[in-house]
């Protein structure tokens, strides 16, 4: 049974109730029954009145939503779980039992409003979940696609300068080639008509041979049989052998014919591969000199290709001798061609004992500058090996020159690894000399990726000696470019810290004019760090005799963007040096900047004991400046709490400005604070009259706000009420004074208009007197 907590058991139904609210009952009572507890003891659970529980369940109240979800919670946690279907059966019995416009069914349409709301606001926090994630998603991804577009450029960029370094290389043997196809293609034209004329020959011997036939038998028949002559190919192969150069000259020229060329060409070949060094320099000297150019440019591979490394060394040193520099230009290429790297040291090595220094630079420098860099390594360690490392040295410079930033930066990895850093160094003052400014920032660049800040640091610094002033301005704009501000700032200090004035003062003028002002402004600044005195001011003259930038112009861009505390130390160093116009104008150029940074500067001012922050110059402005800036440098003064200086500044002297200075504060940032502030002291230090002048002087005043005038009235009234009551008196009968003055004034101007009047109508009718007639009438 189940136990009430006032009658024991449930009530049973009433018969008044609605059958809505009978179906409503049954069902929650059944609900109920299936707890096992009393009504009172669920009461006390539910903290709820025993008599409303009853009420409920007995069909004479309506319950609310609520009490039917805790009953449905608490079934479901004693594992009797109600249905779905049960639920929705309970909430549609619930709103026909409930009225339409009772309060209970205007909270349950409340609350399902709610759970729609709270629904929608769980669905848009779930898609912005997912909208989030599928957004970092694709960050990510997009993040790598940038990360694999940024290599693969890399790798494009190192794959073109290699393309452009091998093409150098081979462009020259390219040309060649194409100079020899010209000459095949005009040789196989004079050899076609060559041919045709050989068969119009032939046709036309032929029929003379017919005749000669029986005269040629009988003529043969009579010579001796012993007797025969050498053939022209016998000829030739003694005269490669053993014919003097002269001889072979000679032979040459009788062979440039179209059809004998190649014989020619063949026999100087043949010539050159077997003779002695010096006979065959002679005889390409000698080609050379017979104008048979085509001869001695076609023997001279062949030459290489079949002597030993010795032969070609001194092949080279022979023709640099008699200064024969294309053939000599062409043996090199063809042995830097098929000769290995050790091979190329070996023939540096044969040169050197000939003093022959251009001869080693022109075989190792193209070596160093366009072979791979594992050609170069294994070169320099036979250098090594043969104690003739030094020679690479006037050679380095070429390759500094041509070779591209990247590959430099590997071979100065490389040599440094290989122990051979003194060649490093020459190779950095190389680039550092001669390369652009964009190549000198790449190769710096390449250094510190590659982990060698020291080397990076070294190219950068060298790269600013014995260079002009135009190229060091476009370095610091080009590390700029490459987001290395750090180090371009570290730059520009040292370049400053170490130059002469008139250099500083050209770099200062480069940057202004190629646009980098910021740049120009911060030399000027560590100049006036750095610098002494007189060089500081040796500065401004040199920058005011360029032609560049004036210190005019540089010092009003250093007052527009440079921090307070450069601005500061440029203030003081000007006065320092008697340069106290540029000064001012820079100091005014800052005040009229935002009032944070104006604030900032007045504090950094007064630390370095500026004159400008004195008492004596902030009692001069107040005469002497215009209304602006007087309120700017207030506010500067008001925000760095140096309120002392504003009663010396803008109280105690009392200008003739102070009227307009209050409608110029009323319409700034801050300003209507400082300016309250301001009457309030004025009213303090003046006298009663001076203060009822000033209250009539504000009721006339354009301000925004009243506050001013309250304000100042109540501090020069003072303390007590009788001295309210004397000062208000006073200034009412100042009113009425100044309202006398002014009314008797207009009264006075009334009757001079008047009089002027009279007079003018008097002089008009004196001017146009009327006739007689009209007198009489």
């Amino acid at each position: 049974m189940v136990k009430d907590g006032t009658a024991g058991v449930l009530a049973p139904l009433g018969d008044g109730l609605s059958a809505e609210k009978r179906a409503l009952a049954e069902n929650l009572r059944e609900l109920f029954t299936g707890l096992g507890i009393s009504v009172r003891r669920y009461a006390s659970q539910r903290h709820l009145d025993a008599g409303t529980v009853s009420r409920y369940l007995n069909g004479t109240r309506v319950p609310s939503w609520d009490f039917i979800e805790g009953l449905i919670e608490d079934r479901n946690r004693q594992e009797k779980p109600v249905t779905v279907e049960v639920e929705q059966l309970l909430q549609e019995l619930w709103r026909r039992a409930s009225s339409p416009g009772s309060r209970a069914h205007t909270l349950q349409k409340l609350q399902d409003q709610l759970a729609r709301a709270n629904q929608d606001v769980r669905s848009a926090e779930h898609r912005q979940t997912v909208l989030a994630d599928a957004l970092q998603d694709r960050q990510r991804q997009l993040t790598g696609l940038q990360e694999r577009l940024d290599q693969l450029e890399r790798e494009r960029e190192e794959g073109r300068l290699v393309y452009e370094s091998t093409l150098a290389v081979w462009q020259d043997k390219y040309e060649d080639l194409q100079e020899q196809r010209d000459q095949l293609r005009h040789q196989v034209g004079e050899l076609r008509e060559a041919l045709s004329t050989a068969k119009l020959a032939a046709h036309t011997a032929e029929k003379r041979c017919e005749e000669l036939e029986a005269e040629l038998d009988s003529v043969e028949e009579q010579l001796d049989a012993s007797i025969t002559r050498d053939s022209l190919v016998d000829a030739l192969e003694s005269a490669d052998r053993m014919a003097s150069v002269p001889q072979l000259i000679e032979l040459v020229g009788r062979l440039n014919t179209p059809v004998r060329i190649p014989m020619a060409t063949e026999l100087v070949k043949a010539a050159a591969q077997v003779r002695p060094v010096t006979e065959a320099a002679a005889l390409i000297e000698a080609l050379y000199a017979a104008r048979q150019h085509r001869h001695a440019e076609a023997a001279l591979p062949a030459m290489v290709a079949f002597r030993s490394v010795y032969d070609t060394a001194l092949l080279i040193a022979e023709f640099a001798r008699v200064e024969l520099i294309p053939a000599a230009a062409a043996v090199i290429q063809t042995a830097l061609e098929i000769h290995p790297p050790k091979e190329i040291a070996v023939i540096a090595s044969v040169l050197h004992p000939h003093d022959q220094d251009d001869l080693i630079t022109a075989v190792l420098g193209p070596a160093i500058t366009f072979k791979p860099l594992s050609y170069v390594m294994d070169m320099l360690r036979e250098l090594d090996y043969l104690g003739l490392l030094g020679l690479t040295e006037q050679a380095l410079p070429v390759c500094a020159r041509e070779r591209s930033v990247w590959e430099l930066a590997d071979l100065i990895h490389e040599l440094e690894s290989w122990g051979f850093g003194h060649l490093a160094e020459r190779l950095q003052s190389g680039a550092a000399a001669h390369r652009s400014a964009k190549d000198v920032i790449d190769l710096v660049d390449a250094l510190r990726r590659s982990g060698r800040p020291d080397n990076a640091d070294c190219v950068l610094w060298l790269s600013t000696e014995n260079r002009t002033t135009r190229h060091v301005a476009k370095l610091i704009t080009a590390l700029h470019v490459e987001n290395l501000q750090n180090l371009a700032a570290a730059l520009l200090s040292q370049v400053v810290r170490e130059w002469p004035v008139d250099r500083i003062a050209g770099l200062i003028g480069d940057l202004h004019a190629a646009g980098d002002w910021h740049f120009a402004v911060t030399a000027l600044s560590d100049a006036a760090h750095f610098l002494p005195m007189e060089n500081f001011s040796a500065l401004i003259k040199a920058l005011n005799a360029g032609s560049q930038s004036s210190a005019d112009v540089v010092l009003g861009v250093a007052g527009d963007v440079s921090p307070h505390t450069d601005v500061a130390v440029l203030i003081t160093m000007l006065d320092q040096c008697g340069l106290s116009a540029y000064a001012d104008k820079l100091f005014w150029r800052s005040i009229d900047r935002s009032t944070g940074h104006a604030s900032l500067l007045v504090s950094s001012l007064r630390a370095c004991g500026s004159r400008h922050v004195s008492h004596d110059a902030l009692r001069s402005y107040a005469r002497t400046r215009n209304v602006p800036d007087i309120a700017a440098l207030g506010l500067a003064l008001d925000s760095a709490y140096m309120r002392d200086d504003i009663h010396a500044f803008l109280v105690v002297p009392r200008t003739p400005q102070f009227l307009p200075l209050l409608c110029t504060l009323d319409e700034l940032l801050g300003g209507p604070d400082l300016a309250e502030r301001i009457l309030r002291d004025v009213a303090r230090r003046s006298s009663v009259d001076e203060n009822v002048e000033m209250a009539l002087a504000l009721d006339t005043l354009p301000l925004r706000m009243d506050r001013y005038r309250a304000a100042f009235v109540d501090v020069a009234c003072g303390k007590g009420t009788g001295k309210r009551s004397a000062f208000l008196k006073k200034l009412e009968a100042r009113k009425k004074e100044l309202h006398k003055q002014l009314t008797e004034k207009a009264g006075e101007n009334v009757r001079i208009d008047r009089r002027n009047r009279h007079r003018k109508t008097a002089r008009r009718f004196m001017r146009f007197p009327r006739p007689s007639s009209q007198r009489g009438a």
